[in-house]
């Protein structure tokens, strides 16, 4: 018995890949770029992947998270069709964090 195997499937490039989906659309769930503004920098490779939107997280667990949450908050002023912004700068361990949340 004579089988043929299986075609292979090789590997598609990132071009290739979002030329065939790229009107799917695509959201980037995690991205801690709101840190030193490098989102800016990041939006040509958005465009060019076809990236429609884009959850934006800034330091977690840090006292510099409450500034990088200000960072991608601005952001999703700037962008809102495109940002999402993600609060991580209270600490809901202390009951101050609670009121922050509230307050925010």
């Amino acid at each position: 018995m004579n089988e043929t195997p299986p075609p292979e499937n090789p590997t598609k490039s990132l071009e290739e890949l979002v030329a065939e989906y790229g009107d799917l659309q695509l959201v980037d769930a995690h991205n801690h770029d709101a840190s030193r503004f490098q989102y800016d920098h990041e939006r040509p490779n958005w465009e060019q992947n076809s990236v429609d939107r884009v959850v934006l997280f800034g330091d977690v667990s840090e006292p510099s998270a409450v500034q990088t949450d200000n960072i991608a908050w601005g952001a999703y002023e700037e962008y809102p069709e495109r940002i999402i912004p993600f609060f991580s700068g209270a600490n809901l361990l202390e009951e101050s964090g609670l009121q922050t949340v509230k307050d925010n």
